[in-house]
């Protein structure tokens, strides 16, 4: 009886997992097929393809404080099949992007949302049974915020990979210990900081956590502080490793320091993981223009990342985002011994507090980690519920996870939560949580339906309109004599909200008018026919702001 029960769980998880990827895999194939590139892919593809060409690491990359581990891994194949080549501004779009960015897509989503689903299951099965292990993977193939990026040739996905490799690594080097299993976390942590240098946030989750064991498991304070002292140079001994390792993966380059960084020094040269962590710093130190419900500031807000979480995740994650409390309260009152859980929860935490104290707000994307350790954490704690209850309340979650997922598909990207009901979505974000400059198919098709002869383009981002078959003139290039020329006006959601725009503003009355059409949920369409919207263009064009992209 027990072993058929136990056969009947296996097949309703192994149906339950391939449901899921399935479900993940028809939904990565719309979102690629409807999104043009985004600013981020293409930097990373050109900077792949010259690195080919050269025989080495393109170190524009690390000098825009890129690791590129991430960029790369995707890229490379069609780097290599297609042949690598010279690149002077890779920032911009190529016509061969068409069709080598989509394999790139598929290759990074096949590898990092395929891996995570095995991992989350695998964590959350082995606590709770087949089953949840199954519905745990389906709540993280599901999640808008997952697919979204794991559909992009980014570092962003990849990089939620790496940091819960790394994790699981510290989780076993905590219950093992020895020399083979501390190698294992410098290798994987070097790995996620090559991803992306966020990795840096690993250091202290590690630190803290080998203190952690080591003060709890000693008795008297000065056996306490002794213990403490092993753990950091435990943890200052694998960050020597993680050094190393890191640099070997950035290929041993010594990179030319430009300046305009933390010390402002002249041309220096330092190795590349150094430096790219210097030009993440010194940007955090300058700050970077952010937007937040209507509001511009350089140097972010403290609850940016927490509000952006909010606005960002299903109802299913924020009653994950509870549950995720419960089993974190409960691993602090049992003193559990439960280290994979224990080390996730320090992850969740340390990382939301350091994302607290940036000065860059510009996406929801640098806290993407958060998300399979809430699912892991909020899928692990039952409450005291059944094994069969406790899946039956999993279940239910993904049937909600689904529902949100599949109600806005392709444009998962742009996904909001129910919180703002059907408010316009750029009042409250944009940049990368909205507006990657992803939404060029949807924009030739809504203005082919206008039938529109003449546009204004006001485009954020870094593809080509014309590879997509929009063609616009941007306002700056229009003397204000011509407007009466054009009979449409299309303005990326962050450009119409004011940003990248020096404070100026020159949308602002635009805003007041109603759109013709929505191109995917990032770019507005207006008709000049009509006359609210000509007086708003003409207030736009006298303020004569030179739309910049970043």
């Amino acid at each position: 009886m027990l072993r058929t029960a136990h056969g009947i769980q296996h097949w309703t998880a192994t149906a339950l997992s391939l449901a899921a990827l399935c479900f993940a895999g028809a939904q990565v194939s719309a979102f690629v097929r409807a999104k043009s590139l985004t600013y981020d892919e293409t930097f990373y593809l050109n900077c792949t393809l010259q690195s080919v060409a050269d025989g080495h690491l393109d170190h524009r990359l690390v000098q825009a404080g890129t690791a590129p581990l991430g960029a790369v891994a995707a890229n490379l194949p069609v780097a290599l099949m297609r042949g690598g080549h010279q690149i002077a501004d890779p920032w911009l779009g190529e016509p061969e992007h068409l069709t080598q960015n989509p394999i790139s897509r598929a290759i990074s989503a096949l590898v990092v949302l395929t891996s995570l689903a095995v991992m989350v299951g695998w964590i959350v099965a082995r606590r709770q049974g087949a089953v949840a292990g199954a519905l745990g993977a389906w709540l993280l193939l599901a999640s808008p915020s997952m697919l979204g990026h794991g559909s992009l040739a980014t570092t962003d996905a990849p990089f939620v990979l790496a940091t819960v490799l790394a994790l699981l690594a510290v989780a076993q080097f905590r219950h093992r210990g020895g020399l083979a299993w501390g190698a294992a976390v410098a290798v994987s942590l070097a790995i996620a900081f090559s991803t992306k240098y966020t990795g840096a946030f690993l250091g202290p989750v590690l630190a803290i956590a080998l203190v952690w064991d080591q003060v709890s498991a000693a008795g008297t304070t000065s056996a306490k502080w002794a213990g403490a002292g092993r753990a950091i140079g435990k943890s200052l001994v694998i960050g020597i490793g993680v050094f190393f390792v890191a640099w070997a993966l950035h290929g041993f380059q010594w990179v030319p320091y430009e300046g305009r960084t933390l010390a402002e020094t002249p041309a220096l040269w330092q190795p590349a993981p150094l430096h790219g962590l210097g030009v993440q710093l010194a940007h955090n130190q300058r700050g970077h223009q952010a937007y937040l419900m209507g509001n511009f500031s350089m140097s972010g807000w403290w609850y940016y990342y927490p509000a952006t979480m909010l606005l960002k995740s299903t109802p299913a994650e924020w009653l994950l985002m509870v549950l995720a409390g419960f089993g974190v309260a409960q691993l602090v009152r049992t003193k559990t011994d439960d280290l994979t859980l224990h080390t996730f929860a320090i992850a969740g935490v340390v990382l939301m507090a350091l994302a607290m104290r940036s000065r860059i707000c510009i996406g929801q994307r640098y806290v993407l980690p958060v998300y399979p350790l809430l699912i892991v954490l909020g899928c692990c704690w039952n409450g005291g519920l059944s094994r069969r209850m406790h899946a039956l309340a999993l279940g239910l979650l993904v049937l909600v996870q689904v529902f949100s997922s599949t109600a806005i598909a392709p444009h998962q990207l742009a996904y909001f939560s129910p919180l703002i009901g059907t408010s316009d979505r750029s009042a409250f974000l944009v940049d990368s949580n909205l507006d990657w400059g992803q939404d060029l198919p949807a924009l030739r098709q809504q203005l082919e339906r206008l039938e529109a002869q003449n546009t204004i383009l006001q485009y954020f981002g870094s593809a080509i309109p014309e590879h997509y078959g929009v063609h616009g003139t941007p306002l700056m290039d229009i003397h204000p004599t011509e407007l009466s020329r054009y009979d449409t006006i299309a303005v990326s959601a962050t450009f119409l909200q004011g940003g990248y725009s020096f404070g100026r503003d020159p949308f602002h009355a635009l805003r007041t008018c109603q759109p013709a059409a929505m191109a995917g949920h990032s770019i507005y369409i207006y008709s000049l026919r009509d006359p609210a919207v000509a007086r708003a263009v003409g207030v736009a064009k006298r303020r004569e702001v030179p739309m910049r992209n970043k």
